[in-house]
């Protein structure tokens, strides 16, 4: 999502709103899934003390495999955001640490970076088709959600055997 600061009439101490729906680019979120739906963005852009500061909203749907069963899941992703429009010749001079920061280069704001490192993170670690997921048998592969299976789950390792007589 680009900006063209150019062309916004920003007066201080009032804002402007930006609404974008961009489709999602599947290449950045492999392996982990993809996108089902759109990626909604927006955003508010605020001047202040010679400053711009952006907030805003991102909301959208990907599919991920569950980490229980592989079965395909759906995710939805909704976060809020704020962030500094710095200009890039000044980026050595500011100190980057405190805010996100996007960097406006020949007056366009790119707000594409920002977007997708916070989708990234919204994205469980371990996603779960539904939270009482049974899973897939360790022993035949049987997903255990749909079906039971008969082995024995009592495989114990050789060299740990002997623990289990201590109790």
């Amino acid at each position: 999502m680009e900006i063209n600061l150019k062309e916004t009439k920003l007066i201080a101490g009032q804002g402007q709103l930006f609404h974008a729906e961009i489709p999602g680019n599947n290449e950045i979120l492999e392996p982990l899934g993809k996108f089902s739906k759109p990626i909604v963005v927006h955003v508010r852009l605020e001047s202040k003390d010679q400053q711009i500061k952006a907030f805003g909203t991102i909301s959208t749907e990907v599919i991920l495999n569950c980490s229980r069963c592989l079965e395909f899941c759906i995710y939805n992703i909704k976060s809020d955001f704020a962030a500094s429009l710095i200009d890039i010749s000044l980026q050595d001079e500011q100190d980057l640490w405190q805010d996100e920061v996007v960097f406006i280069k020949g007056g366009i704001v790119d707000f594409s970076s920002l977007i997708y490192e916070i989708i990234l993170t919204q994205i469980p670690m371990t996603p779960l088709c539904n939270i009482n997921c049974k899973g897939l048998c360790p022993i035949c592969g049987i997903d255990l959600n749909h079906r039971s299976c008969q082995c024995q789950q009592d495989n114990i390792d050789p060299r740990w055997e002997k623990l289990k007589h201590l109790t």
